[in-house]
């Protein structure tokens, strides 16, 4: 009832079993304390020493070292604290000062290298204990580093300076070993968290194998380490059940003494969906005696007045009560809204009636195609000061890796087992897939990450900024390129050395005026050479600035080819150039999208209570009916014209659609109108559809790329020229959805080898989409097992899409997001390729 977390129940022993044999005198406890004193530079260690079978003649000796085994400082030596055996007056006041059978030792030392995520410098501590001869019993070495963790005036601080935390929650999972993961899965797992900007995580819901905190000392990642504890199945009941309070509590004790000498380790979490009792105040307070140095985390503490976006004002802006400030040092939600997330910021800021750092255990929701409006909740982040930041959920899909009968590989989730009940897809919310594989909101979140900045002034000058709280920019360099029209016309590189959260302006030389088409200037932050979690040359950080306001032309045939499109009693029936089928059958009105899972999952007992997917199932979309009202076609001084009337008909109303085609020079212009009833209030699209044959299956596009882009999750997407194969541009989400769509794409090509095929643009920015896996196979398959190939290839050319969200577990999508009804009008073209 107490591991209530959300993962796969797997029974047995899934981490290595340690047995150690021991003298019976022996140090059973070991604390090494590692403080920076960020105004003097100095650093203070401390060791202390409990020892069991103590005959009070024992004695430590301890010293501090590099890694590379250089000692610093002088050798320490501290008897076993005396028990007072001389008078009776000694031994009484011994009787009420004696701390048991402890050495401890402690210096200043100058000069020491503090540790950060930024900068993890580590130094080795070598305890050992000796017997009263002075002979070595046992030896430790602890892998230690000084800093200093404070939270001050609505500000997390490292070693003195403030830091933004952008972290993620990470669950032990591997597709084939289940909860067993190696040591240099580990690793691997936490060098594409640093390579994608990430610089902390949470150990959700549980102490994480000890040998991953080391790896977070190495690489430098700031955690905060949770307590295996989690009742969301009976939440409330069973933290005020006096049975559970010395095991919730042990739980605590036992995740402090056995992690406390890690110094990645920022601060300590109570647990998670646990409640809020006063065995919780109690687990803070003897944390805040055993280790006064970390914060203490309890999101049961506040989370029903500060997360999930629907929380009245009056309980928001208010001061905490004493019984949510003593179990929680930092301000603590879930899913907040980012309006509610900048109200309590501007409110804790100005009227300073809560002194904590909003701290997000979890954010922005990432099951399947996710994350929209990622870049708006990082952007309060920089630019809020009492916000330090937040956690994203979660980190890796845990999904399990099978075949079906026929052989298929796919995902495996819940209910795949014959496991009832179950959450189906529920814990498929990840940044990357099962095997690793990011997701495309990995490059939004490295993007909205980025440690370095660079802001357009005026013609060649650029504010570039350095994010780092502690780390200059001498080990990268910027990489400059100019692009017209997609195409690189001149680039370079750029030394630049700038401290620790300061900016300069700086002339980037490029040479283009007044270019004949768009031109843009993109800078790139690379690293100088390679480190522990990167290669030379790693891209961290990157920005685009538009230097003109004109319009890509689009790319021309050599020679002018004939157009025709030829319409029948439903429609249209084909698009041919030169006698060449380009367009295989009708180009529909369409509303429709296989729905992601914040639209609506379409598995387990969630499917029928949340998402707009019900919605748009009740209202027919998936299975909208094209009716022809009319259809004329008119030639005039050589121009012919084509004029469709069509209804798209639901269940219980219908939408018009006008189509007008003009047929000039080669091109096919498309004029649409698109008039949605009042009642279907929330669509996931308002555009057209159709198919072109398979061999057409080259593609390239002018705008955002080099993934799909969507209109809340485009932020990072770099405008150029990109090529791409159709089948590329699948993305594997564990359960099929809706994918590769490029929003603001001026115009899209699809070829086949030879190069022949189309061009569709639109005469503004639009969202382009060619997929060889169409919406209605999408929609019914919920494993990538039951997708079978299409013959063609489905094109999507909408006026609008409806963003991601993230609805299946926090806010949905920004109202600017959101697809209404009313008159839609917009323009398209195809024409040849070449």
């Amino acid at each position: 009832w107490i591991e209530d977390q959300d993962h796969w129940w797997h029974a047995g022993l899934h981490r290595s079993v340690h047995l150690e044999a021991r003298g019976r005198t022996r140090i059973d406890d070991l604390h090494v304390g590692a403080d920076f004193d960020p105004v003097t530079g100095t650093g203070r260690l401390s060791v202390r020493a409990h020892l069991h079978g103590s005959t009070g003649e024992e004695s430590i000796r301890t010293w501090l070292e590099t890694p590379a085994g250089t000692r610093v400082g002088a050798v320490l030596e501290a008897g076993v604290a005396d028990r007072g055996r001389g008078s009776q007056f000694e031994e009484v006041l011994t009787a009420v000062t004696h701390p048991g059978p402890v050495a401890s030792a402690s210096v200043d030392l100058v000069k020491i290298r503090p540790w950060t995520a930024e900068t993890p410098n580590r130094y080795r501590v070598v305890t050992e204990l000796l017997d009263g001869t002075g002979s070595v019993i046992e030896a430790h070495a602890t892998m230690t580093g000084f800093r200093r963790v404070e939270v001050v005036d609505r500000r997390l601080r490292i070693n003195g300076t403030d830091v933004k935390i952008i972290g993620v929650n990470r669950h032990d999972h591997h597709p084939v070993t289940g909860k067993t993961v190696s040591v240099d899965e580990m690793r691997e797992e936490l060098v594409l968290m640093k390579q994608h900007n990430l610089n902390s995580i949470r150990t959700a819901h549980y102490p994480n194998d000890h040998r991953l905190l080391e790896l977070c000392d190495e690489l430098g990642l700031y955690v905060i380490d949770e307590a295996n504890m989690e009742c969301h199945g009976r939440e409330i009941s069973l933290a005020h059940d006096p049975r559970y309070e010395r095991a919730i509590l042990e739980r605590t004790q036992r995740l402090v003494r056995r992690d406390r000498n890690f110094a990645c380790v920022i601060g300590w979490s109570l647990g998670n969906e646990s409640g809020h009792a006063p065995v919780h105040n109690s687990a803070a307070a003897w944390i805040k005696h055993i280790d006064p140095t970390r914060f203490v985390h309890h999101e049961g503490a506040e989370r029903w007045r500060l997360s999930y976006g629907g929380v009245a004002h009056h309980d928001l802006l208010r001061a905490p009560t004493a019984s949510e400030r003593l179990s929680n040092d930092v301000v603590t939600t879930m899913y907040p809204s980012i309006r509610h997330v900048a109200l309590w910021a501007e409110w804790a800021e100005k009227t300073g009636l809560d002194d904590r750092p909003m701290l997000i255990c979890e954010f922005s929701h990432a099951m399947g195609n996710s994350n929209g409006s990622l870049d708006e909740y990082l952007d309060l982040f920089w630019n809020q000061p009492a916000i330090a930041g937040g956690y994203l959920w979660d980190w890796r899909d845990q999904g399990l890796a099978e075949t079906d009968h026929n052989g298929r590989f796919f995902w495996a989730y819940g209910g795949h087992f014959g496991d009832e009940p179950n959450d189906a897809n529920f814990c498929i919310n990840g940044l990357v897939g099962p095997d690793l594989v990011p997701h495309p909101a990995m490059r939004e979140l490295a993007w909205g990450a980025r440690p370095v900045t660079v802001e357009h002034l005026s013609g060649k000058r650029v504010r570039v900024t350095n994010r780092y709280a502690f780390a200059d920019l001498s080990g990268l360099q910027l990489r400059w390129s100019v692009e017209v029209d997609g195409r690189r016309v001149e680039r370079g590189t750029l030394d630049i050395d700038l401290p620790a959260g300061a900016s300069a302006n700086v002339t980037i030389p490029f040479a283009t005026k007044r270019p004949e088409g768009e031109a843009h200037l993109l800078v790139e932050t690379v690293t100088r050479r390679a480190t522990s979690w990167c290669a030379k040359g790693h891209v961290v950080a990157w920005d685009q600035i538009a230097l003109n306001d004109m319009v890509t032309a689009l790319p021309r045939p050599k020679r002018r080819r004939a157009i025709e499109v030829e319409t029948c009693d439903t429609g249209i029936a084909a698009v041919m150039i030169e006698g060449e089928t380009v367009v295989c059958g009708d180009i529909r009105g369409w509303l429709w999208r296989a729905p992601t899972d914040n639209d609506g999952v379409g598995q387990g007992w969630m499917s029928e209570v949340t998402g707009v997917r019900i919605d748009w199932l009740r209202w027919g979309l998936d299975r909208l009916t094209s009716e022809v009202n009319s259809i004329t076609r008119r030639t005039r001084d050589g121009i012919e014209t084509i004029t469709l009337k069509r209804r798209l008909v639901g269940a219980d109303a219908e939408a018009s659609h006008r189509t007008k085609i003009t047929l000039v020079d080669g091109v096919a212009t498309f004029a649409e109108q698109i008039v949605v009833p009042a009642e279907w209030h929330d669509l996931a699209r308002v555009g057209v559809r159709f198919e072109v044959p398979g061999d057409l299956d080259q593609l390239t596009w002018f705008g955002p790329g080099p993934l799909e882009t969507y209109p809340d999750r485009k932020a990072s997407g770099i405008v150029s020229r990109w090529t791409s194969t159709v089948d590329e541009q699948f993305h594997p989400y564990v359960v099929p959805q809706e994918h590769g769509a490029h929003t603001d794409a001026r115009w899209m090509s699809l070829t086949d080898e030879r190069g022949r095929g189309i061009v569709v643009a639109g005469q503004r920015p639009m969202v382009l989409t060619a997929r060889a896996d169409h919406d209605a196979t999408l929609t019914a398959a919920s494993t990538l097992a039951e997708l079978d190939p299409e013959p063609t290839i489905e094109v999507h050319v909408d006026s609008a899409v409806r963003g991601l969200g993230t609805a299946a577990c926090g806010p949905d999508v920004l109202d600017r997001f959101v697809v209404g009804p009313g008159r839609h009008r917009f323009s398209w073209t195809i024409g040849a390729a070449r």
